[in-house]
């Protein structure tokens, strides 16, 4: 039902109660106004009869003719009655308590009547229904009179006689009462009607047009249009209402404009945290509220070993991936939890150590959600375990720097005397003979020594030209004498092999690793090949990542075990090693990163069961005019005049030193301290042409003394003499005032030319 009607039925409701109401006091009226004038006509009527009796009794009486010539006198009475017979309508009736004629007995209305006149009522009017039809009743008193004295002796004038009575029909009166109701009924009804329709069309135009605009205007704002306004006339509400719409949608206007600012900030957020999830370092995982992944990112995936999210999503996370119940109940209770070394089952095999943090979404009556970072601690473990490996493996560096330092001044001083020996001895003696197998002993001794320094970082490198034929050859008499017996050593060199600068040492230490690799994967026995071939590489052969040129390639090749594809690709990672009850882990990372300082590279081919072949490329050396080869002992001197200060605290190395110096021509002065040669250089510095001074010695050091030295008159010649290698060291020295730096162990050689050179500047 629209509006315009509901309005027009409220008025026209209203109307009719209104009209209802008024027909009800207007009928009541009209029944009031109908009682009063019927009672007024009854009352005009007996006012009549009464003047009639009136004049009656004022002439006597009236003769009535009885018969065609006989009057008979009547009295008032009688004339009352004869006046029913020529009235229309309307009865006339005498009665009395005390009739003379019985026809005048009154009846039980009348007696009623005669009740309220003896009560002192002057009039009694009432409507009855007679025979199907209404009639007017009305009584008034009839008093004594004298004329009534005559008729009625005894009674006293002035009372109450009895009544006199007119009857009437009132149903013409009632008739018009009731079309003139009707009448008005009818006419409010006709007015209702048009009021009806004025109030609707009314609120057609003054209310429902407005309000259609005003739904229009909230249709085009729910359709999205935000620029539509009101602008309402009329009524002050309609104003007020255009106003509140009109702000209304300013208002939403607002909101929008907020709600998209707030949308890309919203957009901006999930894309910087799509960009955090997926690139976060540490795996991201959703779980619904019984455990199930539900979202991971890409860190996660890798880290339990899948491509794709589907293959995680829907998983049980603490049951399949972290078995771990109590770790669930302890995050479904609420909060946060925390675990450190958790091992995780990868879905592709195998195990992760991870630290997992996970915490709730939700509150303890409503947990919806389980996010946690895994983050794989197995690499930092394994580095922590290197960490040890490497503080271990620095500890045996300064015990090796040690016993390298050590060892050299052993080796020294028997590496003098045996060359004094071979010079007072024919040398086609059998004495002679051995003595030389003792010295390349200690050749070979003073390469150990050199070797431990290398470990210790106590030398620097010493690049030189190098023939791989002779380092190869030597190397491979030695694996012959150590080798288990099962393993036969081959050796394929190249006659026409070129050159390489590099550090002999270094270059023994990594082609010895690889051999000891290829030997501990020989275990049932096999063979080692050991080949020296040239090569060049051209612009095109990029497999090794080195430029095109000339190479010497330095072939370690062995029959044994072999490695798979994965144990290749992490051979050369530090610490990584399949022999985990002896091995370090550091052998093939210290080659490659030798071979790499020298310009090189290498290349490994291996086979399960098959074997493994490392190939050493080595960048070649133009040079063709000298060939690098084995230093031979020869006796070379060089005479020298003069007295030489020999320091060391080795007695040892102090005699055999002291020895050579002899040998060489010059007079020695041994002094086994820093303090003693002070003192000794003090009163015989004049004649002193040269002071040989050991680094490392007890109390008053090789530093402290050659501090001192420097500031003695005349300024001696010092050469310094230190079991370590050390260019830094050499360096240092020579800038507070050294002339020379002589490395142990030391021979003939070495002494008489440091000596010739400093001496003859």
């Amino acid at each position: 039902m629209s509006l315009r009607v509901k309005g027009a039925l409220l008025v026209s409701t209203v109307l009719l109660v209104v009209l209802g109401i008024g027909g009800c006091v207007l009928y009541r009226n009209m029944h009031n106004l109908t009682y009063y004038l019927l009672k007024n006509k009854a009352a005009t009527i007996v006012q009549q009869v009464f003047t009639i009796r009136e004049w009656v009794s004022g002439h006597g009486g009236v003769y009535v003719r009885k018969g065609e010539e006989r009057f008979v006198l009547q009295v008032p009475a009688f004339v009352t009655k004869e006046l029913t017979k020529y009235s229309s309508g309307v009865r006339y009736r005498l009665f009395s308590f005390h009739p003379i004629n019985p026809e005048n007995a009154p009846d039980p209305l009348e007696k009623k009547a005669l009740e309220s006149f003896a009560e002192g009522d002057e009039e009694f009017f009432t409507l009855v229904e007679r025979e199907g039809k209404r009639f007017a009743v009305y009584v008034t008193p009839l008093r004594v009179t004298s004329a009534c004295v005559r008729c009625h002796p005894g009674a006293r004038v002035g009372s109450v006689l009895g009544g006199l009575g007119v009857t009437f029909s009132v149903e013409r009166e009632m008739r018009t009462m009731l079309r003139y109701g009707l009448s008005l009924g009818l006419g409010g009804v006709a007015v209702l009607f048009v009021i009806f329709f004025m109030v609707a069309f009314l609120l057609d135009r003054e209310v429902v047009g407005k309000i259609r605009e005003v739904e229009g205007a909230f249709a085009r704002v729910f359709q999205g249009d935000l620029e539509v306004r009101l602008a309402l006339e009329g009524a002050a509400e309609f104003s007020s209402l255009s106003r509140g719409f009109n702000r209304m949608v300013e208002r939403l206007c607002e909101q929008e404009r907020e709600q998209e600012r707030m949308t890309e900030r919203l957009k901006l957020e999930k894309e910087k945290f799509q960009r955090l999830f997926e690139g976060a370092m540490e795996g991201i995982f959703f779980l619904d509220k019984d455990g199930k992944i539900r979202d991971v990112n890409p860190e996660g995936l890798r880290l339990l070993g899948c491509e794709d999210k589907g293959e995680l999503q829907g998983r049980d996370f603490f049951g399949d991936l972290c078995p771990s119940v109590e770790l669930f109940l302890k995050l479904s209770s609420g909060g946060e939890v925390r675990e450190s070394e958790v091992v995780l089952r990868r879905v592709s095999g195998g195990e992760v150590v991870v630290d997992m943090f996970w915490f709730s979404v939700g509150d303890l009556h409503c947990i919806w959600g389980y996010w946690g970072t895994i983050r794989d601690v197995s690499e930092e473990k394994s580095l922590e375990r290197q960490l040890i490996k490497a503080q271990r493996m620095e500890a045996l560096g300064v015990l090796a720097g040690g016993i390298a330092h050590d060892f050299n001044n052993i080796l020294s001083g028997v590496l003098g005397f045996v060359e004094l020996c071979l010079d007072e001895v024919p040398r086609d003696s059998q004495v002679y003979e051995r003595l030389n197998m003792c010295l390349e002993a200690l050749k070979r001794g003073s390469g150990l020594a050199s070797q431990l320094l290398d470990f210790a970082r106590a030398r620097e490198d010493q690049m030189r030209l190098l023939d791989l034929n002779l380092l190869v050859k030597e190397l491979s008499k030695i694996l012959k004498e150590t080798l288990p017996k099962m393993i036969e050593v081959d050796v394929q060199l190249d006659p026409q092999l070129k050159f390489v600068m590099a550090d002999p040492a270094q270059i023994h230490q990594a082609l010895l690793n690889l051999c000891i690799n290829a030997r501990d994967a020989m275990t049932q026995g096999g063979t080692l090949l050991l080949k020296t071939e040239n090569i060049t590489l051209e612009e095109e052969d990029t497999r090794l990542d080195l430029p095109p040129g000339n190479y010497v390639v330095l072939t370690v090749s062995d029959t044994g075990c072999g490695m798979d594809e994965e144990t290749v690709k992490r051979i050369f990672e530090p610490f990584f090693t399949t022999k985990k009850e002896r091995g370090t882990g550091l052998g093939l990372t210290i080659t490659n990163s030798i071979v790499k300082s020298h310009g090189g590279a290498i290349e490994v081919k291996s086979q399960v069961e098959k074997g493994t072949t490392f190939r050493v490329y080595l960048p070649a050396s133009e040079v063709k005019e000298e060939r690098a080869g084995k230093d031979v002992y020869t006796f070379f001197s060089r005479k020298g005049v003069g007295k030489v200060l020999v320091v060391d605290d080795e007695p040892m190395v102090r005699d055999s030193v002291a020895a050579m110096v002899a040998r060489l021509g010059y007079e020695p002065i041994k002094a086994s301290s820093g303090e003693e040669a002070l003192e000794i250089y003090r009163e015989e510095g004049k004649e002193i042409v040269a002071v040989l001074l050991d680094l490392y010695m007890p109390g008053m050091g090789g530093i402290r003394a050659l501090e001192k030295l420097m500031k003695m008159e005349p300024r001696p010649k010092v050469i310094i003499s230190s079991g370590y290698k050390d260019k830094d060291l050499e360096e240092a020295v020579r800038e507070m005032g050294a002339l020379a730096y002589l490395s142990k162990p030391y021979g003939q050689k070495d002494l008489s030319e440091i000596l010739w050179k400093v001496v003859g500047d």
